[in-house]
């Protein structure tokens, strides 16, 4: 089969073959620049051991949500991303992000005593 330039005609190609068996034949770059022509969407796979849950005692979906938010405030914290994309991450509006910073010990000011410094001038 000849392979295409654009990702979403794949779909095109093999659509007797259904979405699951397309995208098992795929390598793993084919698959996120497909999803990524689709909606800007990158899939990923984490697996995790069944008892991670019971022992914190969440469905995996509020897991989820909490390991993104988690990271979301680290990242934010260390100045890898900025305010919107950290609130992006967590899947929360901006004003929801902040407020969730506490939870983490985390100040919604990331600046440096330099910047503050720089800007008083």
């Amino acid at each position: 089969m000849q392979k295409s330039n654009n990702p979403a005609s794949y779909w095109g190609q093999n659509s007797h073959y259904g979405f699951k068996n397309s995208l098992r034949s795929l390598e793993a770059s084919e698959v996120c620049d497909i999803l990524l022509a689709m909606n800007d969407t990158v899939l990923l796979t984490l697996e995790l051991p069944g008892s991670v849950f019971s022992a914190l005692r969440q469905e995996p979906e509020v897991f989820l949500h909490e390991m993104r938010l988690a990271a979301a405030a680290k990242w934010y914290e260390t100045g890898q991303v900025s305010q919107a994309k950290a609130a992006e991450i967590a899947g929360l509006s901006q004003t929801e992000f902040l407020a969730s910073l506490s939870r983490f010990a985390v100040s919604p000011f990331q600046t440096s005593a330099e910047n503050l410094i720089q800007e008083s001038r």
